[in-house]
């Protein structure tokens, strides 16, 4: 019990680490752990992350990168003590600030970052009923435009810094709506395997760089007798990148 919020402590990367999640409402799994193995930061980076739930995405991140600063934004007071727990038990330096993203704390307003990651809510309040769970409903409905999301998370970046988003495909216009000065798009698609559509999507995109727009090859989750793919293990388990491949 963690705040009167009743917590697990579940396992990530194959065990490498064990992290605080609230046992009802939003909880991190593959989509997640995925975004963090596309964050092409190096040892010393500053990593911001918004919508940071319960830290899961820059534990994972610093555990394959090593030492980096880390900053997170979460609207759930309940679950960014979480997420400051979990840092602490990765040994990792970092702040995580409960706060709106759109009514930012001077401190992160004041600064710029070498990397910026965003998990924003997947369905939106028009179209989606609310789960009961309030704790779940903020993470998973979204009363604002993915566009916008992605506005402010540039805002945030240094000069060739990047952005990795992670959310449904049919949010792609919205998202390339908001990378108004971005260049060096990737674009990569997430399948459950071969024969269905791809209903997930990770674009990566560079601040101020001419680079051109790419459409990847759809990343394969799981073969057709529904098992993970070696590809897959290698990240959720192994906690391998998927910098190759963007």
């Amino acid at each position: 019990m963690v705040n009167d919020l009743e917590v697990s402590l579940d396992k990530f990367l194959g065990g490498r680490i064990e992290l605080l999640q609230p046992k009802k409402g939003f909880r991190s799994g593959t989509d997640t752990v995925m975004m963090a193995s596309a964050i092409p930061a190096l040892e010393g980076d500053n990593v911001l992350e918004f919508g940071v739930g319960s830290g899961v995405a820059l534990c994972c991140l610093g555990a394959r990168v090593g030492r980096i600063d880390v900053y997170g934004v979460e609207i759930q007071a309940e679950i960014a003590d979480l997420a400051r727990r979990n840092l602490e038990r990765c040994d990792m330096v970092g702040e995580i600030h409960c706060a709106d993203i759109f009514d930012l704390p001077k401190e992160l307003r004041m600064k710029q970052f070498d990397h910026v990651m965003i998990n924003p809510p997947f369905f939106d309040a028009v179209a989606h009923t609310a789960p009961q769970i309030a704790t779940k409903a903020k993470s998973h409905i979204a009363h604002t435009n993915v566009s916008d999301w992605v506005k402010i998370a540039g805002k945030r970046l240094k000069p060739k810094g990047s952005l990795t988003i992670i959310h449904r495909t049919e949010s792609l216009m919205d998202i390339l709506e908001g990378l108004g000065e971005f260049g060096d798009i990737r674009i990569l698609p997430i399948a459950s395997n071969l024969h269905l559509e791809a209903k997930t999507i990770i674009v990566q995109a560079r601040k101020q760089s001419a680079g051109k727009l790419k459409l990847l090859p759809p990343f394969i989750t799981h073969d057709l007798q529904k098992t993970e793919t070696i590809r897959l293990k290698d990240i959720t388990r192994g906690g391998s990148s998927l910098r190759e491949l963007l």
